[in-house]
């Protein structure tokens, strides 16, 4: 956790203060419970990730296009196209053990945007789901929306995370989505 990080934390925490910028709440949360957890960096021992639009890396269907986007966390968003259902894209597979983990799933609501299904698969035919975001709202929603979450990988090994679209809430007119990232850290050892 970076010194910025930690005086957002201790400032939020002893003047009983909102953080200014609405998205920082989140990202303060998600540091905070990140390195309560494990204080030592998690990135040394590959137990964290964070996937953003470039790595996703296989895509089916509608292709990712980025949006320079100065309302959305690390100003920019990714649009899935306008989709259809069966929609998705996957990561390449990286090392991760067995145990608890928690996400962060960051994105948009829109009137056309469907219900993504994210999920984690290793080669040795293993599926994990994590999590389903409905990503509909009446009205589109600029500032960033916030899944988060808990999942448990079955075993040690190679696990690509993948992210598909094939259901919409009633009221959608569309099965597109847009996010800027997912992310991942290791939750119990």
């Amino acid at each position: 956790m970076t010194q910025a990080e930690w005086v957002d934390v201790f400032s939020a925490l002893m003047t009983g203060a909102d953080l200014s910028y609405p998205d920082r709440s989140h990202q303060v949360v998600w540091n905070l419970l990140r390195n309560l957890e494990f204080p030592i960096s998690m990135e040394q021992y590959g137990t964290f990730g964070q996937f953003f639009g470039h790595s996703w890396v296989k895509q089916v269907g509608a292709a990712l296009a980025l949006t320079v986007d100065a309302a959305q966390m690390h100003n920019f968003v990714y649009s899935q196209g306008a989709g259809a259902t069966g929609d998705y894209i996957n990561t390449d597979p990286i090392m991760l053990a067995k145990g608890s983990y928690l996400f962060r799933y960051v994105y948009v609501k829109n009137p056309g945007f469907g219900i993504s299904k994210i999920g984690a698969f290793d080669g040795a035919g293993h599926t994990v789901a994590i999590a389903s975001v409905d990503q509909y709202n009446a009205a589109v929603t600029l500032r960033n929306q916030v899944a988060f979450g808990f999942f448990n990988l079955p075993n040690a090994g190679a696990w690509s995370f993948d992210k598909l679209i094939n259901t919409k809430n009633a009221a959608s007119v569309g099965f597109g989505a847009q996010f800027t990232l997912l992310e991942i850290a290791r939750y119990a050892v």
